[in-house]
């Protein structure tokens, strides 16, 4: 999402600072360590390419709270007397209220307000929009990352201009009341729009695409962000993926959710003309989609692999190459996915040294099922020109051997995290309205618990009415799983405690969910390690 708007801020104010790293904390000292937890859940939640600028927490008191230096270098520093009042005022939820200060600051980084700016200290007039904008934004990138900032905005407000004695007119900020009537007049159109995003990557995981794709697209009514239409494009790019018959097929994309599309094409025949022309309509509903995230950030590495991907699957490979390498040529640095995207689109086109040589690169930094894909590539190979045959008979047990294997796993199922249960849902929702959206009779509502939030969908699926529920782990959440998996756990810990997961879904800013459909409990896995976890019921009339 692109806002130009402008903001100046004294440069006498912040710009000397910059240098100052005496008395910035160090980052094992605790309170940065709780507060970066903070920062880089709301930096994954906004997803994107984009890393996050670096992060101090300083002990100078010329801050006015926090604030976000551009220049010469991307900086974002929280006063460490505002993490004391915070903590002190909100006790154990106190990290709503710094996300509440982080989300602002991360906004202004995000949507490139390219001048330097502070959460409550004086500037130029003609700063008032971007305020205002980065108070709306980072309400919610906070409430997409679990945090409970729109419901505690107001009070982090009060705190602030409170503890550093602020004017009801600061220069260059909407007023005191106006940052409010943010909070009152908005934050029921937020919380939809967190709903329906939320609803979205469920829907999504639980194959229901379509719909999926169109909670995404009613965000960007309000938010038209590079991220919600290149959700609808991958989206609609997994629609069309049920009617691609190529070899190429059985490569695991970067987009792709489940490997047992590829098992269940094993036995198709041609396709019909009905499905070449689903394929064409869900491509071309896809590539919409995706050129508009371009459009509104044309380095944007997500939305160009996915369409090279839909470049792959138009048989023009040669698009798929050429878009990837005039990034490179731009000078963006490739990810491993997107080096995989063009591993797949070499292979296609007979390059196979070029191939070869992409797949070990997207294997070393660690892309989308590389390894799997490396060793499809090499059995490929290895077939010395009878792979049509190899395909037909035997690829179907490799790829069955490869993904499943008998597992001596005895999971428990969990019901509840902490004190936020599937029934205390149920009994909220009746006394919950329930927001629907507008061009489609699907509602959903949200129950917001110490340890978990609650969120309920219900939607018509054909000829029957499904419901479906979620308990998704607030970011601060200190409990395990029964299984003994917590926030923090490694990808090795949670494959110890629950084997391979059924499958798994490669998110932005290098997030992946593992879904164990048994068990009906989701993993999001960021570095490695877990994020957060969600538990689902669906329940179908």
């Amino acid at each position: 999402m692109q806002l130009l708007f402008k903001g100046i801020l004294n440069g006498c104010f912040l710009i000397p600072c910059v240098f100052l790293t005496a008395q910035d904390l160090p980052q094992d000292h605790p309170k940065y360590q709780l507060a970066a937890e903070v920062y880089q859940n709301i930096a994954h939640a906004i997803g994107g390419n984009k890393l996050p600028p670096k992060f101090i927490i300083s002990q100078r008191s010329q801050w006015k709270g926090a604030g976000f230096v551009y220049s010469p270098a991307p900086q974002i520093i929280l006063e460490e007397n505002l993490f004391d009042l915070c903590e002190d005022r909100f006790g154990d939820q106190f990290p709503d209220a710094i996300a509440v200060i982080l989300g602002h600051e991360l906004a202004h980084y995000y949507q490139d307000h390219e001048e330097n700016t502070s959460f409550a200290a004086p500037a130029e007039e003609d700063n008032v929009k971007l305020e205002r904008e980065a108070d709306y934004y980072g309400a919610f990138y906070g409430a997409l990352a679990g945090y409970n900032t729109l419901q505690n905005l107001e009070e982090v407000l009060d705190l602030t201009y409170e503890a550093y004695q602020l004017p009801e007119l600061l220069k260059g900020y909407p007023s005191k009341s106006a940052r409010y009537g943010i909070v009152r007049e908005e934050m029921g159109r937020l919380a939809d729009l967190s709903n329906a995003f939320l609803t979205g990557q469920y829907l999504y995981l639980i194959k229901e695409y379509q719909l999926a794709a169109e909670c995404f697209l009613h965000v960007t009514k309000d938010f038209p962000s590079r991220e919600m239409y290149n959700n609808a494009g991958v989206s609609y790019l997994a629609m069309a993926m049920k009617f691609v018959q190529k070899d190429d097929q059985y490569y695991a994309y970067p987009f792709e959710l489940d490997p047992n599309s590829r098992l269940q094409k094993i036995s198709m025949r041609a396709i019909d003309p009905s499905g070449e022309a689903l394929l064409d309509r869900f491509l071309g509903m896809a590539k919409a989609n995706l050129e508009q995230s371009v459009k509104l950030d044309p380095g944007y590495l997500s939305a160009h692999i996915n369409l090279a991907c839909v470049n792959i699957f138009e048989d023009n490979e040669y698009a798929a190459i050429g878009r990837l390498n005039e990034l490179e040529k731009e000078g963006i640095q490739l990810s491993g996915n997107a080096y995989l995207a063009r591993a797949i689109a070499y292979d296609k086109n007979g390059e196979r040294a070029k191939a070869q040589k992409d797949f070990k690169r997207a294997l070393k930094l660690n892309a989308f099922q590389g390894a799997y894909n490396l060793k499809l590539f090499n059995a490929r190979a290895s077939a010395w020109g009878q792979f049509k045959g190899y395909l037909r008979d035997g690829i179907g047990k490799w790829i069955a051997d490869w993904w499943y294997s008998d597992s001596e796993c005895r999971i428990a199922e969990d019901q509840n995290i902490g004190s936020m249960s599937f029934s205390r849902l149920l009994d909220e929702e009746q006394s919950t309205d329930q927001k629907k959206l507008p061009a489609r009779p699907l509602k959903f509502f949200q129950s917001h618990g110490e340890a978990a939030d609650g969120l309920g969908v219900h939607f018509a699926q054909s000829a029957e009415d499904v419901r479906l529920f979620v308990l998704r782990t607030r970011p601060y959440f200190r409990g395990k799983t029964k299984n003994g998996i917590h926030i923090g756990s490694s990808d090795a810990e949670v494959r110890k405690k629950y084997c391979q997961p059924d499958y798994t879904f490669n998110g932005s800013y290098g997030t992946s969910f593992y879904f164990y459909q048994d068990q009906q409990i989701i993993f999001e896995m960021a570095a490695g390690k877990v994020k957060s976890w969600s538990l689902i019921r669906i329940q179908r009339n």
